[in-house]
């Protein structure tokens, strides 16, 4: 279970974390059993309007940025067009985090 992306809200996904009997904990919030929608994914891309919804532990994941290297983000400055601030001092519009 632990592999799985699900539809939160429409455009929203979340890795699922835990399975409750009566639903699912993901990255992205609770979702019930009787809404979860999985989806096959490989990889979900956070810009600067979303850089609120990113997983609680976005300082652990390594990240490709827009400049298309892997490593962790080291800061992120919230409503800003470069939100991201990576571990070597770049800033990223965007991020994505998927499972290689």
């Amino acid at each position: 279970m632990q592999n799985k992306v699900i539809e939160v809200t429409d455009g929203i996904f979340g890795k699922v974390l835990n399975e409750y009997n009566n639903g699912y904990e993901t990255t992205a919030g609770f979702v019930k059993k009787q809404d979860a929608k999985f989806v096959d994914c490989v990889s979900i891309t956070f810009d600067a309007e979303h850089d609120t919804e990113l997983p609680t532990n976005w300082d652990e994941i390594v990240w490709l940025t827009e400049n298309n290297t892997r490593q962790y983000i080291s800061e992120i400055r919230f409503g800003t067009e470069w939100p991201y601030i990576m571990a070597d001092g770049t800033k990223s519009r965007s991020v994505t985090y998927d499972e290689v």
